[in-house]
């Protein structure tokens, strides 16, 4: 026991000298406390870490079921979590790296990838909304198209005849359509509202 206290305090000696490093470094005991974190890994806690400190206190984010996950001795595991740091909610991604007797906690800033992400993902809904509006737009045009044809040949048709009965067939047909395909598009910005997906495009 004394000598893997003894390792366990070197590689926290040599943890908390890692300056160079961009990334944050925290060491661990099997308790989840910490023996060492280097410069970044403090500049990236919302307190000031120290040692014998449980790592949940260095970083509220963190559950106790996250910090069992990074402990686990199998396999190194990764958790992402957003931290309040100086007034400024960032997004922190945690990898494990166990060793004997060791933990090593690699705590990375990925807030500027995730508002990538969320633009790239942001970017491609306004594409479908442009899709699916283009696909309205033409479909609307083709049922006035249709309509204002009509309307004209009205003008020619005798009262009663079969030509403005079918004239009026069809203009009635067409609205009928384009009623059903508002209804969708209403159907699909409720349903778009509260989050549930919907197929009725018309």
């Amino acid at each position: 026991f004394a000598t893997e206290a003894e390792a366990r305090r070197r590689i926290g000696n040599l943890v908390d000298t890692l300056s160079m490093l961009k990334d944050g470094l925290v060491s661990l005991d099997d308790k989840g406390r910490i023996t060492g974190s280097n410069p970044a890994a403090n500049a990236m806690a919302p307190a000031t870490l120290r040692k014998e400190m449980p790592l949940a206190r260095g970083f509220p984010c963190l559950s106790p079921a996250d910090v069992e996950l990074l402990l686990n001795p199998a396999e190194p595991n990764e958790i992402e979590r957003d931290q309040l740091i100086s007034g400024v909610v960032r997004t922190l991604r945690f990898r494990s790296q166990p060793a004997e007797g060791v933990v090593l906690v690699i705590i990375s800033d990925v807030t500027s990838m995730q508002m990538v992400e969320r633009r790239r993902q942001q970017l491609a809904r306004w594409q479908l909304v442009g899709r699916i509006a283009r696909g309205v737009a033409h479909d609307f045009n083709n049922i006035l198209c249709v309509i204002s044809g009509h309307i004209s040949l009205l003008g020619r048709a005798r009262p009663g005849s079969p030509e403005m009965k079918d004239s009026l067939e069809t203009m009635r047909h067409e609205a009928d359509k384009g009623g059903s395909l508002a209804a969708n598009l209403l159907s699909l910005s409720s349903w778009a509202a509260v989050g549930r997906p919907t197929s009725q495009l018309g």
